[in-house]
């Protein structure tokens, strides 16, 4: 496994979890790949975005959030801003993306690819408003050992705060050794974040706002978490061959039978990512007498495996069995087949 693998791997969130056993679906997070992805890009340099809002340092702000989350999400060693600077890598006047900074970049061999942008929206605004209450309030007052209740029939009122913040940027990421693009934003990523309170707030909304928009990014240039959904009852099936491109299902199986063809299908996001296929006993999903290990690819639609039904009665003799299909070592589906 590389470094990477080993870092994400680490990561309880990044694993490859069973969200739900129960049900028709199943709720896996998988390790979702950017398309480009290369594991020789091991660094990474962002760029101060440039500024088109009224915001001072808005560019340089906005990238440092998106560094420091690139760093937390741990596919790639990122410097940021200020380490570019300090390296002595990037001077505050120079623009982003320019030749000569990729020039030098690439001269330096520290980072694989630089990333660049523009913050085309970084604002924020609020307002507050009368609201009325339901009810009047409850009045009591005494009369001997007993409090009788009075409620006023007018409403009262209360003030409700309101805040929104919004943040509009676009993105590219290039290669360093030749300035090609590796991914760019199609459209400009837009995030809105509302704050509704009691009381003036005390968070900073566009700040929510940035690392909203920062995240959206993320997504589209590091190995991030998604979720995807299986169905077992067509998701994971025996058969006994394939004739004209059609898999023969089957759920029996005979002595004479050479072989058990498992077909599995999985979404495209799970490309990249391990799992692992195991034949059992009925009921015993410890005892695996056949298994296999691999990696799924975004080009296979539904791949089936291959194991010698000989190999599998030798073991347990006719009678029957499961197949047992395992992502990040949790049992996520199995399927039940008999041989006679």
């Amino acid at each position: 496994m590389t470094r990477i693998g080993h870092r994400l791997w680490l990561r309880p969130w990044f694993g490859l979890v069973l969200l739900a056993l129960g049900g028709c679906e199943k709720t896996l997070v998988v390790r979702h790949y950017p398309e480009f992805y290369n594991e020789r890009i091991k660094t990474v340099a962002v760029m101060p975005f440039y500024n088109e809002t009224w915001r001072s340092r808005a560019g340089e702000i906005f990238a440092s959030r998106l560094a420091a989350l690139l760093k937390a999400n741990g596919t790639y060693d990122v410097l940021g801003p200020r380490e570019l600077g300090t390296e002595g890598l990037l001077k505050p006047a120079t623009p982003p993306a320019t030749r000569p900074v990729i020039e030098q970049l690439g001269k330096s061999g520290k980072v694989q690819a630089l990333i660049y942008g523009t913050v085309t929206t970084c604002s924020a605004s609020g307002h507050s408003y009368l609201v009325a209450d339901d009810e009047g309030p409850d009045w009591y007052y005494p009369d001997g050992w007993r409090f009788h209740r009075y409620r006023y029939d007018y409403p009262q009122y209360h003030y409700e705060f309101v805040t929104q913040a919004n943040v509009e940027v676009t993105a590219t990421m290039i290669k360093v050794s030749d300035g090609s693009v590796l991914c760019s934003t199609p459209t400009p990523v837009q995030a809105t974040v509302t704050l509704n309170s009691y009381s003036p707030p005390s968070r900073d909304v566009l700040t929510d706002a940035v690392d909203k928009a920062a995240g959206q990014l993320v997504g589209l240039i590091a190995i991030v978490p998604v979720k995807v959904k299986v169905n077992p009852a067509k998701d994971l099936r025996t058969a006994t061959g394939r004739r004209s491109g059609q898999w023969l299902y089957s759920d029996v199986f005979g002595l004479e039978d050479q072989a058990i063809h498992v077909v599995l299908h999985l979404p495209p996001a799970a490309d990249r990512n391990p799992f692992r296929l195991t034949i059992s006993p009925q009921g015993d999903t410890g005892e695996a007498l056949a298994a296999e290990d691999f990696q799924w690819s975004s080009k296979d639609n539904v791949r089936g495996f291959t194991f010698l039904l000989t190999e599998i009665v030798a073991g347990a003799g006719p009678g029957p069995y499961q197949v047992n299909f395992y992502a990040g070592g949790e049992l996520v589906m199995r399927h039940s087949f008999t041989v006679r």
